[in-house]
């Protein structure tokens, strides 16, 4: 289950600290660095995180928990299944905008993730692209999904779509996070929409 995203000063304090870390690299990023960002005094930082390695931890079990949460939103929706895929892509969107530095560090530091930390990654995200590759096969047996569609290459042309977003996605752009996730659904729902659904 994901856990709850921290709040307050302990969530104020990753995203500072991601922020940090994406522009300026893990290795050349101190506490003091972080600690002058936020605001708060150095013991103020260590009172909520003892090291840089535990501030790595926080941002990747925060970004991933984000992710699952996304997933579980969509399949508690109650919306018939070809539209829970559709909020998936645009909440999906939304969530890689919200956590960019998160999931940016996450991928750009993560021979430097502890192991265990690593582990559970790992863990987390084959449960999210088992979760998408079900909100799939559930449109496919409700009929409006061609039956000839293979479950797992969609969910890897739709991760693949939306998941390098985070190297692009810039604030003021065009297109609004959920607008690109709308048109990104579009471009693919042509292509796997079975003949005669609407």
């Amino acid at each position: 289950m994901p856990r709850t995203v921290p709040q307050g000063n302990a969530r104020s304090i990753l995203d500072a600290a991601a922020a940090l870390f994406r522009r300026q690299g893990y290795g050349a990023t101190t506490m003091r660095d972080i600690s002058q960002a936020i605001g708060l005094s150095k013991a103020g930082l260590y009172h909520h995180y003892q090291s840089k390695e535990e501030l790595l931890t926080g941002i990747v079990t925060t970004g991933t928990d984000a992710l699952l949460a996304q997933l579980r939103a969509v399949e508690s929706s109650g919306l018939p299944p070809e539209e829970k895929l559709r909020l998936f892509v645009r909440t999906r969107m939304q969530t890689i905008a919200e956590y960019q530095d998160m999931l940016t560090v996450i991928w750009q530091e993560r021979p430097l993730i502890a192991q265990e930390t690593f582990a559970a990654l790992t863990k987390q995200l084959e449960a999210y692209r088992a979760g998408t590759a079900e909100l799939i096969e559930e449109a496919r047996r409700a009929g409006v999904i061609s039956p000839d569609i293979d479950s797992h290459l969609l969910m890897l042309a739709i991760d693949g779509m939306t998941g390098w977003s985070y190297l692009w996605m810039r604030p003021g752009q065009r297109y609004t996070p959920p607008e690109i996730g709308e048109r990104f659904w579009e471009y693919l729902w042509h292509g796997v929409q079975a003949p005669g659904s609407h």
